[in-house]
């Protein structure tokens, strides 16, 4: 993903793309999954929306580096839950 690819930070543009896409998660998966695609998203924008500003602070950076863990270890989850629910069918 791009964050992946990026380090430490999350283009506002990049991340936008997935929005709607995030909220529909409900639609295709349990309650579960689809709040860990909610969260995973909120983390990417919060990340996105740190990254914009200029002269960001040791604060401000280590925040979106704690959260962008937060999100990779989501992301780690989901991938065994999407691929688990997947090869049931």
């Amino acid at each position: 993903m791009h964050i992946e690819i990026k380090g430490e930070f999350a283009e506002i543009r990049k991340v936008s793309k997935y929005y709607y896409q995030a909220l529909d998660a409900k639609f295709y998966f349990n309650q579960e999954i689809a709040e860990q695609f909610k969260k995973f998203f909120d983390l990417c924008f919060e990340i996105a929306d740190i990254s914009r500003v200029e002269g960001r602070t040791k604060t401000e950076r280590d925040e979106a580096r704690n959260k962008l863990n937060c999100a990779r270890e989501i992301a780690n989850e989901l991938d065994g839950k999407i691929i688990k629910k997947i090869t049931l069918l």
